[in-house]
């Protein structure tokens, strides 16, 4: 019997290349509020998303396959932003001149590990902003569809390395749903399918 995990060489599925192959980007689930021993909440646990208790992950998707290829959590959204999370673990994962796309939350990295999806930031190059905005809307899809799972869109009320086991069980879910054909995991296919063969006409990367 197969089993599926979220594995990272999926990332390298149809690489012909490419300098970049993985889009990362950070997500908060609420959970209950933690308080100190004085009574006051825990701001460790405190995220500017929500302005409330959360906790966050990480998650990397192949540009290519739209494949789930990377989670990393649960961190504390008071103690660690998203480049704080980046530079734990992924960072250290790419190959010499290998990078991931991100938003502007991982600009310190940029250029030499990221390339960062905005139109504003000037290490975006401007011919090549359409396909920027089609992967970060992409990689925005995920985190909605995660959080079409019941403890991931409530209060998570349990423990965190609870909600690290169903974070990861929600990313299967969604891979082997869109893998078997039982979800369509963008609206336009036809437009999706256009920007995978732009990208895999882009040797050098995005």
């Amino acid at each position: 019997m197969e089993t599926f995990v979220i594995d990272w060489e999926d990332g390298k599925i149809g690489d012909i290349g490419n300098d970049c192959m993985i889009s990362v980007d950070c997500t908060d689930c609420l959970c209950k509020t933690h308080k100190l021993a004085n009574g006051q909440p825990d701001k460790r646990f405190c995220t500017y998303k929500h302005k409330k208790s959360g906790l966050r992950h990480e998650v990397g998707l192949s540009i290519l396959t739209s494949r789930i290829v990377w989670t990393s959590g649960t961190h504390l959204p008071g103690v660690y932003n998203d480049i704080m999370i980046f530079r734990k673990r992924l960072i250290h994962m790419l190959e010499d001149g290998e990078h991931v796309e991100a938003d502007n939350g991982h600009v310190g990295e940029a250029p030499s590990k990221c390339k960062i999806i905005d139109k504003s930031c000037p290490r975006t190059r401007d011919d090549n902003g359409r396909i920027k905005a089609r992967v970060q809307s992409r990689h925005e899809t995920i985190n909605r569809r995660l959080k079409t799972h019941k403890a991931l869109n409530t209060v998570f009320c349990g423990s965190i390395e609870g909600h690290s086991t169903c974070f990861r069980a929600a990313a299967v879910m969604i891979r082997l749903a869109f893998e078997s054909g039982e979800q369509e995991l963008f609206d336009v296919r036809e437009c999706d399918d256009d920007l995978n063969n732009e990208l895999a006409a882009e040797p050098c990367g995005l």
